[in-house]
């Protein structure tokens, strides 16, 4: 099993990346949300990898950190959802923004990766939403954070909502606004759940 593979990166394509290592060039496929967290042609890379065997093929899918391969692997459990329909799931939508439409039920979202039904979605949430957590945030996310150690419990989780709404598209003074009545809530899922649907009546 090919756990993960360490080198030059030689080409990017839409779908595929082909990496050099030690003078063997290994082609994967890929997400295209990770297409901008790439290096430049030439440049070092690690990529997490998926090996998936058939009859008639074997295709490593490459990710760029372990906690997206993870989710990669979850949606390769629900029925109907092979490799071919988690990539293009995870290419419509980020891994992070991904687990939001998971814990909030947005199937509307998720079906709009091509390929994927709506009952596909519906489907791939009832399976994985009790797998599914909201914790802290990748590199991209935390880069927007206030860096403020002396929040609350209560506050951190107010801050994570906030921080998911943002990561969805919305203002940060519209995602304060949408969350600020449910500060009684100990769980970020139904913040978000709650700040949504407050910012769809707004």
């Amino acid at each position: 099993m090919i756990g993960y593979i360490k080198g030059t990166l030689e080409y990017s394509g839409q779908e595929q990346i082909i990496i050099d290592n030690n003078g063997m060039g290994y082609e994967l496929k890929i997400p295209l949300s990770i297409i901008e967290e790439l290096p430049q042609i030439g440049e070092e890379i690690k990529v997490f990898t998926y090996l998936y065997v058939r009859e008639d093929a074997m295709v490593l899918y490459g990710f760029i950190s372990p906690e997206d391969l993870e989710i990669f692997k979850l949606l390769l459990t629900v029925s109907g959802v092979g490799p071919k329909g988690a990539l293009s799931i995870l290419s419509a939508l980020s891994p992070y923004k991904l687990r939001i439409a998971i814990v909030t039920g947005d199937d509307a979202s998720i079906a709009k990766a091509p390929g994927i039904g709506k009952k596909t979605a519906q489907r791939l949430i009832i399976d994985l939403k009790d797998k599914i957590k909201i914790e802290g945030f990748s590199q991209e996310e935390s880069n927007i954070t206030d860096n403020n150690e002396n929040f609350t419990m209560q506050n951190s989780i107010m801050e994570q909502a906030i921080m998911a709404l943002i990561t969805l598209g919305y203002s940060r003074s519209e995602a304060t606004k949408a969350v600020k009545n449910f500060r009684n809530l100990d769980s970020v899922e139904e913040i978000i759940k709650n700040g949504l649907r407050q910012l769809s009546i707004i």
